[in-house]
């Protein structure tokens, strides 16, 4: 067995999930307003969807994004507690959890 730095290892996909990557959202915890930032491996439509711990769907911000890395500001005043995000795209769906504090 030999160890590689700085490869993923997986089914030939560096991203995981088709060249999609989705990161951590900045600040977390956050109040008010956070930055939700992705990468993509072309440019697509993608959905980005927020909802709180009870599923209840939040917002939603859909739009054509180029290929590479985007991001998208959201103002979620009233939420608190945990939540999860998730992007949906042609190649995937992932998903990610963020604190909002009040």
């Amino acid at each position: 067995m030999v160890l590689k730095f700085g490869e993923l290892s997986g089914a030939g996909d560096p991203a995981g999930a088709g060249g999609v990557q989705l990161l951590q959202n900045r600040p977390n915890p956050f109040s008010k307003m956070t930055t939700i930032g992705f990468v993509l491996p072309v440019q697509t439509n993608a959905q980005l969807r927020v909802y709180d711990l009870n599923g209840r769907l939040i917002q939603t911000v859909e739009n054509n994004y180029p290929a590479g890395y985007n991001e998208e500001k959201l103002h979620l005043e009233g939420a608190s507690g945990l939540l999860f995000y998730e992007l949906i795209t042609p190649f995937s769906v992932l998903t990610k959890r963020m604190m909002a504090a009040k």
